[in-house]
């Protein structure tokens, strides 16, 4: 049992992947809130490439999932956090 789910396992990353990639690609141009535009842009890149043979080689799929969520990361923690007005505070504070 352990063998079979680490080769499905391994063969379905990469195209998991890739449309993780380009869902995350294809909301910014609507929304521009989640990556700006030209990182989309690198973001179909990815995900088309890893739609292909290329995302059998098994360090291409976990490293382009950490590359992406790096980016990611990195760019919602330096969007600076909006103050609530005054009547918009939760219950305990």
């Amino acid at each position: 049992m352990h063998e079979i789910s680490q080769i499905l396992g391994s063969t379905a990353m990469g195209p998991g992947i890739g449309v993780f990639a380009l869902a995350t690609a294809a909301v910014t141009p609507r929304t521009g809130l989640i990556l700006p535009r030209w990182l989309a842009f690198v973001t179909v890149v990815i995900g088309v490439l890893l739609l292909t043979p290329v995302s059998r080689v098994p360090e291409v799929p976990g490293a382009s999932l950490v590359l992406i969520t790096l980016i990611i990361a990195v760019m919602l923690l330096r969007t600076p956090v909006e103050e609530r007005p005054p009547g918009n505070r939760p219950a305990g504070g």
